[in-house]
């Protein structure tokens, strides 16, 4: 019966000791994603997935071994100016790599005023492999009601990091 006690008094203590449960917000902002030779429908943009452990670990002082999810709390698409508004229908940002499959992070449809888009976003999604994997992509899919030679957008993702 001691030992059962002794067992369970050091079961609870590591449970409790390992498992800080902190969080801490996280902008991963200024991510580019641009397309050429764009036509009226539906038309994919592409750009660098600029998450990494490494850097969310430095910013927050953890081990990126610490890091236990990367959960978005918001989405924004900020449009090159105003007069391009009017030519796009929807949003659909999501993340990809070569190990990975695609999974959608948020989006919008129709687009609201102005020129930074709000996106409803996934909240059950955990974005921890995607920033642990060098090959992930940020992929921003949108539907055109005109042909466009090019179309860049920028792409600013807050999120909850738990460790």
């Amino acid at each position: 019966m001691k030992k059962l006690i002794i067992y369970s008094i050091v079961s609870l203590t590591l449970t409790t000791g390992c498992g800080s449960g902190e969080s801490a917000e996280y902008t991963a902002d200024q991510m580019i994603a641009s397309g050429e030779f764009l036509f009226e429908g539906p038309n994919t943009l592409q750009g660098a997935f600029l998450l990494s452990t490494e850097d969310i670990s430095k910013e927050l002082s953890v081990e990126a071994s610490q890091l236990a999810g990367i959960v978005p709390s918001s989405v924004t698409v900020t449009l090159p100016n105003d007069s391009i508004r009017a030519e796009i229908e929807s949003f659909l940002v999501q993340v990809v790599s070569n190990n990975l499959p695609l999974v959608t992070v948020g989006t919008i449809s129709p687009l609201a005023g102005g020129l930074a888009q709000q996106l409803a976003i996934n909240k059950e999604l955990d974005l921890l492999p995607y920033a642990k994997d060098t090959s992930s992509t940020l992929v921003v899919d949108t539907n055109l009601k005109t042909d466009q030679d090019d179309l860049s957008v920028m792409v600013d993702i807050k999120l909850n990091v738990n460790y």
